[in-house]
């Protein structure tokens, strides 16, 4: 189980949240105090804007000179000159993987009760047989040699023995344990890379946080229940939550780069300016009648975008054999396009197991407690997932 919170009683602290996004990168300058977490500055680059393709190459020297950029900016919003602070970093979606894989085991004495030693020598039996689960589908999708992947988190979410959930095996007995595991990993050369990285820009003391720990940390004692969408630039991934509690994930390579593209086909425009027109129309800046062309531009591949999910929502579908709940979450600069939130609301759903068609809710930053942001300083809802890194407990 993802641990809650912890209170500690500490000296002030400073941090920074460093997202390395698809289509941009995103640094905030935050404290806590308390229980509160104070923004103190945030800055944002858009990749096109800097002439970088994607947040793939970190070692690039514009991709660094980039980061340090948002770091420094974001740094003299905040007023900080120490150096003593915590970098939280998250890799795009594509780099910095999240599975849950369901794990059976079976005991060869039933009746005797499980000591402590015994459930340690389980564990490492079931996260070792996780791993080389996701290291077999990776290696089968992707070509990534099982040593060239490295695993960041193993966190058991539910345990179950003969069909009853208990939190631990201690002191229980019985034959069939079923393990439900969230598994964080990632290529081995991209985590050096990070390193690198981190000690070139003197980023030090710096930990991966990945997307589900800092969601279910930020919802945590809430109960909520529903599907979260992050739609970034060129990844989408989606979040199974019930009463709290993470059930299933996945993701797919699709996000709001794919109408960039379409724009800069269809008008024969680079990518620059399409990018600009896109961001011109999910402002509602144009005139109606170009607001009126883009959107039938933007039909298909919306329509793909969203054939794409709805593929992805019935693997889930298969592995939970649920209903789903009735609001679906959105947040990230994808969730920003219009057609976004129309197709979602208004798309046919029939074939996926939702008892009506669902709400749309976008996340914003309001909607996350413990968030102080007096000086009005996050403008857009991109900042979510950066926001997000706010409740990683470091």
């Amino acid at each position: 189980m993802i641990s809650p919170p912890i209170s500690k009683k500490r000296k002030e602290e400073i941090f920074l949240a460093l997202d390395i996004g698809t289509e941009a990168i995103k640094a905030l300058i935050f404290k806590r105090e308390k229980e509160k977490n104070i923004i103190l500055g945030a800055d944002l680059k858009e990749y096109y804007r800097l002439g970088i393709q994607d947040g793939l190459d970190l070692e690039k020297e514009t991709m660094k000179g980039a980061i340090l950029e948002v770091v420094n900016e974001a740094k003299n919003q905040a007023k900080i000159k120490t150096k003593d602070y915590i970098t939280l970093w998250r890799p795009p979606g594509s780099i910095l993987k999240e599975r849950i894989v369901f794990n059976y085991f079976r005991r060869e004495n039933p009746k005797k009760i499980i000591s402590r030693e015994e459930d340690g020598e389980i564990y490492k039996k079931i996260i070792n047989q996780a791993q080389q689960e996701i290291s077999q589908e990776i290696f089968q999708k992707f070509g990534i040699l099982p040593q060239d992947l490295h695993f960041i988190d193993c966190r058991i979410l539910q345990r179950k023995i003969d069909g009853y959930q208990v939190n631990q095996l201690t002191g229980f007995s019985g034959q069939e344990l079923v393990s439900r595991i969230l598994l964080t990993f990632m290529p081995r050369n991209y985590l050096e890379e990070i390193r690198r990285v981190a000690k070139d820009l003197n980023l030090n003391n710096s930990r991966l946080v990945p997307e589900a720990e800092s969601l279910f940390l930020a919802f945590f004692g809430q109960k909520v229940t529903g599907i979260f969408l992050d739609i970034g630039g060129r990844s989408t991934q989606i979040f199974l939550v019930r009463n709290g509690q993470l059930k299933a994930l996945n993701d797919f390579e699709m996000g709001g780069d794919i109408f960039s593209q379409k724009l800069s086909h269809t008008l024969g425009i680079d990518e620059v300016q399409a990018e600009e027109l896109k961001i011109r129309y999910t402002q509602r800046v144009l005139s109606e009648e170009v607001r009126k062309r883009i959107k039938e531009i933007f039909h298909f591949s919306c329509q793909f975008w969203f054939n794409s999910l709805k593929l992805k929502l019935k693997e889930i579908y298969q592995k939970e054999e649920k209903i789903f709940p009735p609001i679906i979450f959105i947040f990230g600069g994808g969730s920003l396009l219009p057609e976004i939130e129309e197709i979602l609301g208004e798309g046919k759903w029939e074939d996926l197991p939702f008892l009506s068609q669902p709400e749309i809710k976008f996340v914003l930053p309001k909607d996350l407690k413990n968030i102080r942001d007096k000086g009005k300083i996050i403008t857009t809802s991109q900042y979510i997932p950066s926001l997000l890194l706010c409740y990683t407990n470091a």
